[in-house]
């Protein structure tokens, strides 16, 4: 058994993602603002601020970009899950104001991104969250700068370029609004990673990963084999599998501090197969991924650490 802990690198970043755009000017607001804004000269609230994710307002009610992400979507590639945050959290005895997430690309986006970093996969695929607060509906997701400085590509890459170009489009389509900022990188956060290695292959390992979460009545809505997306389209990607698993009665208290919080919710966890044929399990800190968003409710961390630590342990034979 191999137990390390990776850290790396989050950039500060918020607005929106537009090539040759300048920012505008004047103070920010402080990284980790979750999903409350502030107001602008015009009244108008200002998008949330969140490291490393890109933030839209939307010209419509919530269903109607959720319905857009759709197909904006699979025009490009697959819906892998759409996330009901809200209803998750109703069922759970919980409340919640209306969060969506949408999980979902194409391969040909995904796959450079991958063979540049397997790790990248851990935040793949992309994933597109709209909510609705004060009666403003926003949709955000990860910027592709992001992504790569988490995975330690360079940013300049021509691997991100599919990646990058598609989730604009995706986003523009579903928002009906355009990019008006530029994001700024600044590397001032940690997201640690936890890496495990199992003592059985990528498939029996996702096996056991999805059997572990069943059976402590935990949600699963989907599991992604990037390795089989990639071979569709002629590309060789070594094993890499993505499950998400959801647990609404310990994510909600976060997502109520902070509806952003759901575009790092359910939790995931990546399968990968080395170059030399070791098989790794590797998930995100949930501590940092909540002070990404900032909140710090340490009783939902440490029960969400726990499912972590349980279904790894279950997944990788240790």
């Amino acid at each position: 058994m191999r137990l390390s802990t990776r850290s790396v690198s989050l950039v500060a970043a918020a607005g929106l993602l537009l090539t040759g755009c300048s920012g505008g000017g004047g103070d920010e607001p402080a990284p980790g603002a979750g999903a409350e804004g502030s107001a602008s000269e015009s009244g108008e609230p200002d998008p949330p601020v969140v490291p490393g994710m890109v933030v839209m307002v939307s010209d419509a009610d919530l269903s109607a970009p959720v319905d857009r992400l759709g197909g904006a979507v699979s025009d490009i590639g697959t819906v892998t899950a759409t996330v009901d945050h809200a209803a998750a959290a109703q069922d759970a005895g919980l409340e919640l104001d209306p969060t969506v997430l949408v999980i979902g690309s194409g391969p040909q986006a995904v796959s450079p991104v991958v063979q540049a970093a397997q790790v990248a996969a851990l935040d793949l695929p992309q994933r597109y969250l709209v909510w609705e607060t004060d009666g403003v509906v926003y949709l955000g997701y990860n910027s592709v700068e992001w992504l790569a400085q988490q995975a330690g590509i360079d940013r300049r890459s021509d691997s991100l370029d599919s990646l990058r170009y598609g989730s604009e489009a995706v986003a523009a389509a579903a928002t009906g609004a355009e990019p008006t900022q530029e994001v700024d990188l600044a590397e001032e956060d940690e997201v640690r990673e936890t890496v495990v290695a199992s003592d059985a292959d990528v498939a029996e390992t996702v096996r056991r990963l999805q059997a572990a979460a069943e059976e402590a009545g935990l949600s699963s809505p989907a599991t992604v084999d990037l390795a089989a997306q990639a071979d569709r389209i002629g590309t060789d990607v070594r094993a890499t599998t993505v499950t998400f698993v959801g647990d609404p009665e310990a994510g909600t208290p976060l997502l109520a501090q902070a509806q952003t919080m759901g575009l790092d919710l359910p939790l995931r966890f990546l399968v990968t197969e080395a170059e030399d044929g070791t098989v790794e399990v590797t998930y995100p800190d949930v501590a940092d991924l909540a002070a990404r968003h900032g909140v710090d409710d340490q009783d939902a961390i440490a029960a969400l650490t726990d499912v972590q630590q349980t279904l790894t342990a279950a997944a990788t034979g240790t």
